[in-house]
């Protein structure tokens, strides 16, 4: 589950990386309706879609593709971009998740806080309800815990009236009750794939954000140091291999000159 706040941002990088392999008409989707909002009529957008699956290599056939790029070019029309860039929490509202006992429980409420802001501000009438599955909601508030666990932390915000359940069991909801209050802003949100860490950052815990990907990870072993972290784990592992290329690339180039200069030198003589 990826959340986006800028969907025309989201549109300009799949069409620089030209990879359909993940979320393929979701992608087309977005794009499409990037073309939309900038003037295309629905058949140049239908072509726009059809130049792109062609660049994305030679496995990615037109006639294969036609009813994908017909139903995301339908879908696009009916549904406006998403363009929010961020949602804010302000003072008083981290003041009133500080009163909140327990520091799981606090990074659960600013998570479900954040995803009421968001759904609010992308949704109309959606009056501060979370459609999100409970398990994917731990993951973006950073949370492994058992069943048990879980159950504890929203009986923790239920007694708080911070939130509410749907009186109908089997439905995948939860209704935010956590009024805004208005107020200097605190945090910032603009990256919805690891809320509850950016709570810990913003509090001081020992965390940083990827300058590579922009996640907000843990430190090794929780401890700061002199020399600030710059990448993730996964992002470390990838500037370095990019790195050892580029070395590698330079100082081939770099014997490459060398032996033409050898070569002209040689020919003047």
């Amino acid at each position: 589950m990826r959340l986006s706040v800028n969907e025309h941002n989201d549109a300009e990088a799949y069409l620089e990386e030209k990879d359909l392999k993940n979320d393929a008409f979701d992608k087309l989707r977005v794009i499409a309706r990037y073309y939309i909002d900038n003037d295309y009529n629905i058949d140049e957008v239908k072509e726009q879609l059809r130049v792109f699956v062609a660049n994305c290599g030679e496995n990615y056939t037109l006639n294969v593709w036609h009813d994908m790029i017909e139903a995301a070019a339908k879908r696009a029309k009916k549904t406006p971009a998403i363009l929010i860039d961020y949602v804010s929490v302000t003072e008083p509202e981290m003041e009133v998740i500080a009163k909140i006992k327990g520091i799981r429980a606090r990074r659960f409420a600013f998570t479900l806080l954040c995803l009421k802001k968001y759904y609010n501000a992308i949704r109309e009438n959606n009056n501060g309800w979370i459609c999100v599955k409970h398990s994917e909601l731990m993951r973006l508030a950073n949370i492994k815990i058992s069943l048990d666990g879980q159950a504890e932390l929203y009986r923790v915000l239920i007694d708080a009236g911070l939130i509410e359940l749907p009186d109908k069991l089997n439905r995948v909801a939860i209704h935010v009750t956590f009024d805004d209050i208005e107020g200097k802003e605190a945090v910032r949100v603009d990256d919805f794939r690891s809320i509850g860490n950016q709570y810990m950052m913003a509090t001081g815990g020992p965390y940083y954000r990827c300058h590579e990907c922009g996640l907000v990870v843990r430190m090794p072993g929780g401890k700061k140091r002199t020399k600030p972290y710059k990448y993730c784990k996964e992002c470390a592992i990838k500037v370095k291999t990019r790195q050892s290329i580029e070395s590698v690339m330079k100082k081939y180039y770099k014997d490459v000159e060398d032996i033409d200069v050898k070569i002209s030198r040689t020919q003047v003589l």
